[in-house]
């Protein structure tokens, strides 16, 4: 179970810097979402081409390609959020690819059961972090996103620390607690 909570929490890290905004979380959301569908489709079609020797090769170039396709979506419905999240958008494709090792290593089919519990914690670690660290809930328009203020921002100062990388990882750490609490509970975790 260490190896399984340590790779849930890996392929959270290279979101920390891009879900800063709700409205980031969303879009990766989205993405993680769209490569789960891509690669269903891409696993029944090496299953049906019976090609063991390559398969993964297969599933892998067409996560590639599904991650190039979701950026070209990405890009025509949120131009500027498509340009600041590129990079990011290819390494949520490494993100999903480790939430779905998690389940292939342990021998199980059910590889939506870590992308279930992934989704939610990505979007509430980003709405804690963009609520705190700045005061404001965002979303995805076509010129960028809009942002609600919820705390004025003299009184979210003391939080500001939240909005910054080193309170992404305080984050991070507090999320890996809840996690191995939930783990512990459900006596996964030996």
């Amino acid at each position: 179970m260490k190896k399984k909570l340590s790779l849930f929490l890996f392929s959270l890290c290279p979101l920390i810097p891009a879900t800063s905004r709700f409205a980031y979380a969303l879009i990766f959301s989205a993405a993680i979402l769209f490569y789960y569908g891509a690669g269903i489709l891409f696993r029944e079609l090496v299953k049906k081409l019976d090609s063991q020797s390559f398969g993964q090769l297969l599933e892998l170039v067409g996560l590639a390609g599904t991650a190039a396709l979701f950026f070209g979506i990405l890009n025509g419905v949120y131009p500027l959020l498509a340009l600041s999240l590129e990079l990011y958008i290819y390494l949520s494709a490494f993100s999903y690819l480790l939430l779905i090792s998690i389940t292939m290593d342990h021998g199980t089919s059910d590889s939506f059961s870590p992308i279930i519990l992934f989704i939610p914690l990505l979007l509430l670690f980003s709405a804690i972090r963009e609520i705190f660290g700045l005061g404001t809930i965002s979303f995805p328009v076509y010129s960028g996103f809009i942002e609600f203020t919820l705390i004025p921002p003299r009184n979210s100062l003391i939080f500001r620390f939240l909005g910054t990388g080193g309170g992404a990882l305080m984050l991070t750490g507090i999320f890996s607690f809840i996690l191995k609490q939930f783990f512990d509970k459900k006596g996964v975790r030996k």
